[in-house]
Order: C-alpha cells, then structure tokens, then sequence
C-alpha cells in the first residue's frame, strides 16, 4: 500500500508567476517532502512526569516556548504548554514512543496522513 499526500491534487509542477527572463537559480523552489512519521503528543493536565527526564529518538523534550530539538532524522517542535509535534524519517518509531511515553500521561496521535510539509529553496526564501 503507498501513502497519499495531502497535496496529491493540489501541488502541480511547472513554472508558474513571473519567471520569464529570469535565471533559473534565482527562481523559488517548492517541493514536498514526503516519507515522514508524524506525531503529536500531549501531556495530561494531572500527569507529574517530569518531561525533562523523557527522551525520543535520542532528543529531550523541551518546555521551553518556541523550542525545537533536532537531529539528522528527527525534530521535536514545542507547539504549546504541554504539546509537542514529533517528525522523523525513521518510520519503526512509533512502538520507542509509546515506550517512552506512558498512556497514562501522555496522548499520542499519528498525523502522518494528514499533514503536508513543504521545503522552499531559492535567492529570496527567507530562512
């Protein structure tokens, strides 16, 4: 069975704007990155883990507002108190997440199939 992208019907490739006379290299590049796992965990209002003492895929999970932990293949984002978005390539993680993160304190999610994550490239992305 193959995934379906969000995007499937709606991200068409081509040139399209105001690309005429215009270098190729300066041009804005947008793709879809695709093949991720990607969940989002909440921590119970009366759960007391400490958060600081849970790691996934090697990375602490972060209280602090805006945080985001990364490595080569996955990335924590604080999303709000007590909420966080876990991505990664690495696709066998989800029994490690639920090891690491007792039901009795957290609930998990699986967005795999139901978020789209676009990559812009080019001269004038701002990063």
């Amino acid at each position: 069975m193959t995934s379906l992208s969000p995007l499937s019907n709606v991200l068409k490739k081509g040139l399209f704007g105001n690309f005429e006379g215009k270098n190729e290299d300066s041009l804005i590049k947008i793709r879809e990155v695709k093949n991720l796992i990607v969940f989002q965990f909440v921590q119970y209002k009366n759960s007391s883990l400490q958060i600081k003492n849970v790691l996934l895929d090697g990375l602490n999970i972060s209280k602090e507002t805006l945080s985001v932990n990364s490595n080569s293949e996955s990335r924590i984002l604080w999303c709000g108190p007590k909420n966080w978005l876990f991505i990664s390539t690495k696709k066998n993680l989800l029994e490690s997440i639920k090891k690491n993160l007792n039901q009795s304190d957290f609930a998990i999610t699986d967005l795999s199939h139901s978020r789209a994550i676009i990559e812009l490239e080019g001269e004038k992305v701002k990063g």
